[in-house]
Order: C-alpha cells, then structure tokens, then sequence
C-alpha cells in the first residue's frame, strides 16, 4: 500500500482505505496494540508501519520532543530501564528504527523496548570505543540525553549495558 496526499490541505492518507495517516499514529500511540489497530482500519500491519514510518519522516523536530528513563532494581541484581515519559514522536522513531533493523516484527510493545536498547547500546559502544558518532543520529542523541540524564553520577564509560535474551535471540534468529 501506499500513502499520499488528498483534499486542499494535502492530508496524508492511505491510498486503499483513505485512512490518514495520523489517526492511525494516533491509535497506536493510543493503545499500543497492532491486533486493535488493524482491526479498527481494516489494514494490514504493513500499511501501519508504514504509517508509522511516514509519520516519522516528515514530524519536524520539536523542543517538546523527549524521553525519560528511569532505573527500575531487576531481580538478578542488575538494573532495567523504564520509560517514564514519551512524546508520540520520540516512541514512533524508536519503533520505526526497531522495525528497520528487525523486520519481522510487528509487536510495538516488543519493538520500542527492543529499539530502546538498540539505541542505547549503540550510544555505549560508541562511548566504549571513545567516539560519539551516534550524535549524527537525531534519535540516538535524544535517547542518549535521558539515559545520561539518568545515570547521573554513573560514569557513562564504565556503565556496561547489556542487551535482553530475548533480543539477543531477536537479532539471531528473526521472529520469536
């Protein structure tokens, strides 16, 4: 499916259904559930993704864009990462970059959380080998900016972060 413009101020629709792109965004944002937004558009998860993505490509960047983390005690001793605050902008680019990198995947529960810590761990590697390439990436450098905001008095080069089993198996062997 594809997207384009209808009506006198150039809306952005899917060209089968002639669903805008932002209600769909908007559904998302809302609900978080592929099944429920698929259903409630009579589209496919392609076409939502596609919305996604085309939301992302042409939202302009905006001060109000962010994130917040937090550090959340993991039962193994370890620390998780929870999202504590997201504007629909930041969430649907962290989506669209988890979706780049593992296509398969359509749970946008599993791919903000998986693109969450793809992003961090490239930001880590790039500190690790004493580089700060990701800030070429505007995702990378908001995400960064709150993980640093986070840590506090942690010293980012000796913070090790690492990624989920289950991304892990993610990135190896495709769909779960």
């Amino acid at each position: 499916m594809s997207i384009s413009t209808r009506g006198p101020k150039n809306i952005l629709v899917l060209d089968k259904t002639g669903v805008q792109i932002t209600e769909v965004c908007d559904f998302v944002a809302e609900h978080r559930d592929i099944t429920k937004t698929i259903s409630r558009f009579a589209i496919t998860a392609d076409d939502v993704f596609e919305c996604i993505g085309t939301f992302v490509d042409v939202s302009k960047s905006s001060k109000k864009d962010k994130i917040d983390l937090m550090y959340i005690p993991a039962e193994d001793g370890e620390y998780d990462i929870e999202t504590t605050a997201i504007t629909d902008r930041i969430f649907f680019m962290v989506i669209d970059y988890a979706k780049a990198i593992l296509p398969d995947h359509d749970s946008i529960n599993d791919l903000f959380r998986y693109g969450l810590e793809l992003i961090i761990n490239d930001c880590m590697e790039d500190i690790k080998n004493n580089n700060r390439n990701f800030e070429n990436s505007e995702i990378h450098e908001v995400v960064f900016k709150s993980f640093e905001k986070m840590s506090g008095e942690y010293k980012l080069t000796e913070t090790e972060f690492k990624l989920s089993s289950e991304l892990m198996q993610a990135l190896k062997y495709g769909k779960n």
